[in-house]
């Protein structure tokens, strides 16, 4: 590895290295390639990188941005979407209390409940984050926005199923990260944002791992509910987006429910 030179940032130079990223597997299914719409991410912080060195720091001069004949490619996705017959369905079934499948389902069923909490936020979630009036607060890890709700009465009930006698705020609700581990002694989201870079890696790959593996649990509950379509655990934030819909519930609350700062991101998901 060797540091690069801004000079070698050229149009063929960002071509080749997006093919690169395409010969890469996917971390959290190796059998798969990595999808075009990371890629595109990843191209994006990149050219987001070259604008600053343009516009700020003044190290590029403006004719020589390489991002200005390359177009950026990513593929149109649909994310399926459960009504309320297929929830129901997932709810209802047989399962052993305690086992791996039960909390997966616990999990999704609790983030549809709440506006669809994404996997990472509700793997992190402690007892702190839950209010004695009912609501739910937390920082988003993906962009910081504060999300501050009260649960409707479901959603409580799950919890039921994880609250034991003497648990203290900064305990995990649910139980899939080893506390013990030194990055989980940063409770708020300022505190992980100061984390050692070692210790934001290893966060990341337990999150990430712990996220596959819950996922590859929600498939097997689609197929026992009977259910053809691809689940996921962000299915559970569409799917909220579509009960809300079908309730008539106001775009502009279900954009405030999802922190979203534009419109039109919340308006996709429909």
């Amino acid at each position: 590895m060797r540091n690069l030179p801004f000079s070698e940032l050229t149009t063929p130079f960002i071509a080749k290295f997006e093919a690169y990223l395409h010969t890469l597997h996917n971390e959290r299914d190796p059998e798969k390639m990595l999808h075009p719409n990371s890629i595109q991410v990843i191209m994006k912080a990149f050219r987001a990188l070259i604008n600053r060195a343009i516009e700020v720091d003044k190290i590029i001069p403006v004719d020589k941005n390489p991002f200005l004949n390359y177009k950026l490619k990513g593929v149109e996705t649909t994310k399926d979407k459960l009504d309320q017959s297929e929830i129901e369905r997932i709810k209802a079934l047989n399962l052993t209390e305690g086992s791996l499948l039960w909390h997966c389902r616990n999990y999704f069923l609790f983030s549809f409940y709440c506006a669809g909490i994404r996997v990472g936020d509700l793997i992190q979630l402690r007892w702190g984050n839950i209010t004695s009036d009912g609501r739910i607060q937390y920082k988003m890890g993906k962009n910081h926005k504060l999300r501050d709700f009260a649960m409707v009465e479901p959603a409580k009930e799950i919890l039921t199923h994880y609250h034991k006698r003497g648990v203290k705020a900064a305990d995990y609700i649910f139980p899939v990260l080893d506390p013990t581990e030194t990055w989980c002694h940063a409770i708020t989201q300022e505190e992980k944002d100061v984390l050692p870079a070692e210790e934001k890696e290893k966060m990341c790959a337990r999150i990430g791992a712990k996220t596959a593996l819950i996922n590859k649990e929600l498939k097997k509950i689609a197929d026992l509910a009977g259910i053809e379509k691809k689940i996921s655990f962000h299915v559970s934030r569409h799917s909220f987006a579509k009960a809300a819909k079908k309730k008539g519930i106001d775009n502009l609350k279900v954009q405030e429910l999802f922190a979203h700062s534009s419109l039109q991101v919340t308006e996709g998901y429909f």
